[in-house]
């Protein structure tokens, strides 16, 4: 009698199972011990709803603002930071003055020799209460670098890769019906992130196109079911591209928000002259 590959090798996914399984609970309790005694910082917390974290219904529109580098670099900010606090202020206009809002921030891992993509996404807050645009913007710094420090943390690292190493052996029938138990259409009651930032530095300006200098580059992060509005920013050389992703069931005028934006952007230029 014959045994199918499938059936043969059942036996050895039950065996990693039940191995990687038990580790992937300890490395998370060690984490969960770690967080308690405040030797790793907090993970973020989740947010409420805004009129942007909707499905997108409507008509998608890209926007783009083109700047120097220099523009988004002052008091010793990050483009990162600089752009994050724009799009604060930005925001909170748009919304009329929301109580809370956080953003979804792509944030690099450590190197790990079989990645291509080694990143994963990060609640980072906003912090809207805060009216001094310089104070502000320190605390989202701060923040990003709590959330950056978690993430890398050894503790963090084992957990993902124990994790990984668990799902990694589970049974291809087993996966696809956990895959089909998924409903894409159902809205969460909270989200890591009210938008995207997406911020990538794509090195030195030293890219062709059809014999011509490529002289900017743009990013648009995607749109999900609980997100019609997120954010890029994508810097070559000396210049640095803010690209704006919006759905009309979120923002029915996108110039508007551009221009709510690029307001924002020179605001906080000014405030960390």
């Amino acid at each position: 009698m014959s045994v199918s590959r499938s059936a043969a090798t059942f036996p050895l996914h039950v065996t990693s199972m039940i191995r990687f399984g038990p580790r992937a609970r300890r490395d998370a309790e060690l984490l969960g011990q770690a967080t308690d005694s405040g030797a790793i910082p907090p993970p973020a917390r989740s947010r409420p709803l805004t009129a942007v974290d909707v499905a997108p219904s409507g008509r998608t529109s890209i926007r783009t603002i083109v700047l120097p580098k220099a523009e988004l670099q002052s008091a010793g900010t990050t483009i990162t930071t600089f752009a994050m606090t724009a799009i604060s202020v930005a925001l909170q206009r748009f919304l009329g003055n929301p109580p809370d809002l956080a953003a979804e921030v792509t944030l690099a891992r450590q190197a790990r020799g079989d990645a291509r993509n080694n990143f994963g996404n990060v609640g980072v807050g906003l912090y809207l209460e805060e009216p001094d645009i310089l104070t502000r913007s320190r605390l989202v710094s701060a923040d990003l670098t709590a959330r950056r420090a978690r993430a890398n943390h050894p503790l963090s690292v084992a957990a993902r890769a124990s994790q990984d190493a668990a799902e990694a052996h589970v049974p291809a029938f087993l996966a696809e019906w956990g895959v089909a138990q998924f409903d894409p259409t159902v809205t969460p009651p909270t989200v890591t992130g009210n938008t995207v930032v997406s911020s990538v530095s794509r090195g030195a300006a030293d890219l062709t196109l059809c014999g011509g200098s490529v002289r900017f580059t743009a990013g648009f992060p995607a749109l999900s079911p609980a997100m019609s509005l997120t954010h890029g920013v994508h810097g070559i050389g000396d210049t640095v591209t803010v690209g704006i992703t919006s759905n009309s069931a979120a923002v029915p005028d996108p110039d508007g928000y551009e221009a709510l934006l690029r307001d924002a952007l020179r605001e906080v230029r000014a405030a960390l002259a």
